[in-house]
């Protein structure tokens, strides 16, 4: 929470309307805006996250957010089903429950070697593969993309596809 009046409280990256006779009359502060409309010198960590998106229907998932559910999800995985906003996924997890959930409360999953695995962001951005190998120093997973070859792509930008999905 941020303070922004005397005596009134407003969650960060919100903020009240401002009649323009109380701000600088439109002229630059130095910062660039963010999308939020706040000026920052630099990008907020959740800004970055969301900078692309990379959540697609049939890819497996891991729930990383401790408040979903009350804790009663966390480190939970399921199939993205759906994609019903740019940023936002309506997660299927094992025991049937659907839930609509923001990239950045997600992370991808790894399959074992061998396996299928969908390309979410670069140059390969939209292919399948399968998994030869990983490099777990590099951060990086050696993909077989049909028409490309073996590719060493980053953990974070490939994803286990889920068997029901072709």
């Amino acid at each position: 929470m941020i303070e922004m009046e005397k005596g009134k409280r407003y969650p960060v990256g919100w903020s009240p309307a401002v009649p323009e006779s109380q701000t600088n009359g439109g002229r630059s502060n130095g910062f660039s805006s963010s999308s939020s409309g706040q000026s920052s010198p630099k990008k907020s960590k959740m800004a970055k996250k969301r900078e692309k998106s990379w959540v697609r229907t049939g890819i497996v998932v891991k729930i990383m957010n401790k408040k979903i559910g009350h804790g009663a999800y966390f480190k939970q995985k399921g199939t993205i089903t759906e994609v019903p906003k740019k940023f936002e996924a309506l997660v299927r997890l094992k025991n049937g429950a659907h839930l609509q959930i923001d990239q950045t409360m997600l992370e991808t999953v790894l399959p074992a070697l061998n396996k299928r695995v969908a390309v979410l962001v670069g140059e390969h951005e939209g292919k399948i593969g399968v998994i030869r190998g990983i490099d777990e120093t590099a951060f990086k997973a050696e993909i077989d993309i049909p028409d490309a070859g073996n590719v060493y792509i980053s953990f974070d930008h490939v994803c286990k596809m889920d068997k029901t999905f072709v």
